[in-house]
């Protein structure tokens, strides 16, 4: 998403954004209208005789007081932890992205479309103009109301990225209710801000990891190092490293992040605040986190760009990341082998006194 939004504000473009939260959105399936849509997917007749047979012996009760009340029928929803779930949900709201692409409005890049979004029932709405916005929110509130999902007003927000990021923009509505715009929006666990392009809040990483960290470190004292440091990759650092490698970071923001795990080094093994702990994460066979960025990030592009059209055209977007990373670090062979060239990168330039 980053990376499409910033494509049109580096063009001089402002992008429109609006997140949408489907409400309850695993409960509110409707069994008829999803067996309708596997049926015209041409599922397999008998996988969709499986599935109505499934759900419709699928029954609840209340309980109260240690008092069951009398079991009923369910007739809307997928069960929720099942395995299969996610993948329906996939195919009972895929139509409605099929629905607004037909239509054209929102964002392209490369001609790919990219105008919707959406994991699970988190949705995102990308549009060059206000009228596009208003437009596919208009498609979104009626196939809610035609497939019995109620999107919830008080979560649902609208968003600016680009030169016109600061001036007043029209209000808009789902349905008959005016969304809120704001300056930024949550999305997947990661805080976007607004402005002349789309960022990353990284003091909301901070903050997690650090909180996280102390609550393990302060239970752990009698500990040995490696133990903690252990239990510090384990639980904390997968807080620093989540979507690491989608995420356009600055220099000062990646500085920031690599500040965070050099502090867990130090408090670990009882070094000064600003002490060098290079050739300490070294011994420890751990890379820096400026050279874990570059992994991440190297790793995640090669990969995408084998994977769809559209997934292409964002590695076209970032070639010269590629470019870059192929001059600092040597061109690696297989996506296997870009971690051993990294890490070979690293421990080569660690210099002894």
């Amino acid at each position: 998403m980053q990376q499409s939004i910033n494509y049109f504000t580096q063009r001089g473009s402002t992008v429109f954004i609006s997140a949408l939260d489907a409400s309850k959105a695993f409960n509110r399936i409707c069994h008829v209208k999803l067996f309708d849509k596997l049926y015209k997917r041409n599922f397999p007749a008998c996988l969709i005789l499986v599935l109505c047979n499934w759900y419709s012996k699928l029954c609840s009760c209340v309980r109260w007081n240690n008092v069951l009340s009398e079991p009923f029928r369910v007739n809307q929803g997928v069960r929720q932890g099942d395995v299969l779930s996610p993948f329906l949900f996939n195919i009972y709201v895929d139509d409605l992205i099929a629905l607004v692409e037909s239509t054209g409005i929102g964002c392209h890049v490369a001609s790919e479309y990219i105008g919707v979004i959406m994991y699970a029932d988190d949705i995102l709405l990308l549009s060059a103009s206000v009228s596009g916005l208003q437009s596919m929110l208009d498609i979104c509130h009626s196939y809610g109301v035609n497939n019995s999902i109620v999107f919830n007003h008080s979560k649902s927000v609208c968003m600016k990225a680009g030169p016109n990021w600061c001036k007043p923009t029209a209000d808009m509505f789902l349905g008959n209710m005016k969304l809120e715009w704001v300056t930024s929006i949550k999305y997947l666990g990661i805080v976007f801000n607004s402005g002349f392009k789309m960022r990353i809040d990284t003091s909301y990483i901070r903050r997690k990891f650090y909180a996280s960290c102390n609550g393990i470190l302060a239970h752990c004292k009698s500990a040995d190092e490696f133990v903690r440091l252990s239990l510090v990759k384990s639980f904390c650092l997968p807080l620093l490293c989540y979507c690491l490698g989608a995420l356009e970071l600055s220099s000062q923001q990646v500085q920031g992040l690599s500040v965070c795990w050099n502090d867990c080094f130090r408090r670990i093994f009882g070094f000064k605040r600003f002490e060098s702990v290079k050739c300490l994460q070294f011994y420890c066979n751990e890379l820096p986190f400026v050279y874990m960025f570059d992994l991440y990030k190297w790793k995640f592009l090669t990969h995408v760009s084998g994977v769809h059209n559209r997934f292409v055209a964002l590695y076209n977007i970032n070639r010269h990341v590629i470019t870059s990373l192929n001059s600092n670090y040597g061109a690696a062979k297989s996506h296997e082998q870009t971690k051993h060239v990294v890490c070979e990168h690293f421990f080569s330039s660690v210099c002894f006194v």
